[in-house]
């Protein structure tokens, strides 16, 4: 079974879907393209997210927490565009 995890507007965050952002820098619901990462949704907001930072989720797990330590992303400043809501 696998359970849900609900986020801030109370909708499911996605596995290369969904990311974590402060609302006050990317507007909640927004659609964005981060170089390297490909479209997400700002769909998400995280306690430790303060200005200029995104939580790219991943999913969750120990292979999913492998993966994030061995990526190249990890980390890493990547420019992010506005495609709208």
């Amino acid at each position: 079974v696998r359970l849900a995890r609900h986020n801030f507007l109370e909708t499911v965050r996605t596995e290369g879907h969904s990311i974590a952002v402060d609302p006050h820098v990317i507007p909640k619901r927004s659609r964005v393209s981060i170089d390297g990462v490909g479209e997400r949704y700002a769909d998400d907001r995280g306690s430790a997210i303060l200005g200029y930072h995104i939580d790219n989720f991943l999913g969750a797990g120990k292979v999913v927490v492998t993966a994030w330590l061995q990526g190249g992303v990890n980390g890493t400043q990547r420019r992010v565009k506005f495609l709208g809501y």
